[in-house]
């Protein structure tokens, strides 16, 4: 995998068990730390692309 699938996909399953422990916890602050991690996951899928030329 290239280094950037690799990244998302750890941010990915950070955010999925930071989301699960704040659900578990009833914890807010993880909940909203797992959904920045997922936004960072998204994010990093626009990284990367340019215009191709020709």
């Amino acid at each position: 995998m290239p280094g950037i699938q690799t990244i998302r996909l750890v941010l990915a399953l950070t955010a999925l068990v930071l989301f699960g422990l704040g659900l578990r916890s009833e914890s807010s602050y993880l909940r909203f730390a797992g959904i920045a991690f997922l936004t960072a996951s998204l994010a990093l899928r626009f990284v990367g692309r340019g215009t191709r030329k020709g």
